[in-house]
């Protein structure tokens, strides 16, 4: 149990808004790039981005390693961002500190979503940065009382492994 909730849904709902977050985050950056504000994909950027790194920090395994680290400075970022954005308007030194912070916590999100999705489907769980929570998938099957696999009850579990 994470904060009251199962720890593979709260899992599931982290993994979630981090897509989320880096969808609209690229979104953001293609608008940055060619010019355009996009504002209702700032703030759902922002926002999953923030939940993003709120949501990691409780995951197991506990204690302060890598990945809390990353979630601290994503915050740290992301909290100049907001205020750059919407407390200062982006004008000045405040449009680069925005763009700087904003594009720094996209690129923090997509490292630790790249880490996981490549432990988790390439199967390099073994070879990831000391410290780092890398995400491996186990599969379990049900057997029947004959002996047989039965495929009725495969489930997936995730668990980290370094």
């Amino acid at each position: 149990m994470t904060l009251g909730i199962p720890t593979d849904l709260f899992l599931q709902i982290h993994v979630l808004l981090s897509l989320i977050g880096i969808a609209s985050g690229l979104i953001v950056l293609y608008g940055l790039v060619t010019g355009r504000a996009y504002s209702g994909w700032t703030a759902l950027f922002l926002t999953t981005t923030i939940l993003t790194s709120v949501t990691g920090l409780p995951l197991p395994p506990f204690g302060f390693d890598p990945p809390r680290a990353v979630a601290i400075l994503s915050l740290v970022l992301l909290a100049a961002a907001v205020l750059a954005l919407y407390a200062f308007r982006p004008v000045g030194p405040w449009r680069w500190i925005y763009i700087g912070a904003a594009i720094t916590a996209l690129y923090l999100n997509v490292f630790v979503g790249a880490n996981s999705i490549g432990a988790a489907f390439l199967g390099c769980a073994d070879r990831c940065p000391r410290g780092f929570r890398c995400a491996r998938y186990y599969g379990s099957a049900q057997v029947s009382p004959r002996g047989q696999r039965s495929d009725v009850g495969t489930t997936m579990s995730l668990r980290y492994q370094c």
